[in-house]
């Protein structure tokens, strides 16, 4: 029979799902009571005793730590501490915090403080990392591109601004802006398609070395040989078309000049011939 009610227990536990928002969390706590009910109502007549009464605040509780670690896990934009600087032996001052992107138990682990933002719109802040994207932090910056590349913080998408900042980032040799950037070129989207700079990009971001570029400079040269060469075939076909019709032409006044040269020839024999005729009547 304690087998029994465990087994129940156990299916009663399938409740404890994972999710980061107390609307969720709601959501898991009223599905755990509807589960509780039904395996209640199905397997009860097969025990003596009944599910004890702590069961639903059980999942209940649950529930409520598998979201609260749930929620821990999400990467915020972080304000830590600065550090605390003794001047001399009676002045203190702190210093500013540095930001940055952390799970949110990391950040409150290090006495930093965070704003988890709306999920559908993604949890980086444009008013955070702006600034020190202008200072020219390039971690700031990367972040500053992705907002704008993803509409994220409630800003306009806009892949031009996205490219702007990517590459700030990646004149810099940061990988992550340059793997971004490259995927903008390919696809044409902010700036003008270059397939080849694209794929170059994402080559020095992933650190695969110069074959692949010498490769592509290789593959270009040869399909520019081949286009040249279709291009003087089609020059050479229309020379060849040309010279065929100059033949022609030639062919055509070698005929008329040796048909000129006949009836030279025969007005040259009729002259001669009146010529001795005149001289036969003449004697």
């Amino acid at each position: 029979m304690d087998a029994c009610c465990n087994s129940i227990k156990n299916d009663q536990l399938v409740a404890n799902h994972e999710n980061s928002w107390s609307t969720m969390r709601t959501f898991f706590s009223k599905f755990a009571k509807s589960t509780l009910a039904l395996a209640s109502g199905v397997l009860g007549f097969g025990c003596a005793s009944e599910v004890p009464k702590e069961t639903n605040s059980e999942i209940g509780q649950r529930v409520h730590v598998a979201a609260a670690n749930m929620q821990d896990a999400v990467v915020v934009d972080c304000q830590l501490p600065g550090q605390l600087i003794a001047l001399g032996g009676r002045r203190q001052y702190l210093t500013p915090g540095k930001l940055t992107r952390l799970s949110a138990i990391d950040c409150r682990s290090r006495g930093g403080e965070y704003v988890v933002g709306d999920l559908a719109s993604g949890t980086l802040s444009l008013s955070r990392w702006l600034p020190l994207a202008e200072q020219g932090d390039v971690e700031a910056q990367y972040y500053v591109a992705r907002i704008y590349a993803n509409a994220m913080s409630g800003v306009p998408l806009d892949y031009a601004k996205a490219a702007e900042w990517y590459q700030r980032a990646a004149d810099k040799d940061y990988a992550p802006a340059m793997q971004e950037l490259g995927y903008l070129y390919e696809s044409g989207l902010g700036v003008p398609q270059d397939q080849l700079r694209g794929l170059d990009l994402q080559r020095k971001a992933s650190g695969l070395g110069d074959r692949l570029d010498y490769e592509f400079k290789i593959t270009a040269a040869k399909d520019e040989y081949e286009q040249k060469t279709k291009e003087l075939g089609a020059q050479l076909e229309t020379s060849n078309a040309e010279l065929e019709v100059l033949r022609n032409e030639q062919a055509q006044l070698r005929d008329q000049l040796s048909q000129s040269r006949g009836r030279l020839a025969r007005a040259e024999t009729a002259v001669v011939l009146a010529q001795l005729q005149a001289a036969e009547a003449g004697a």
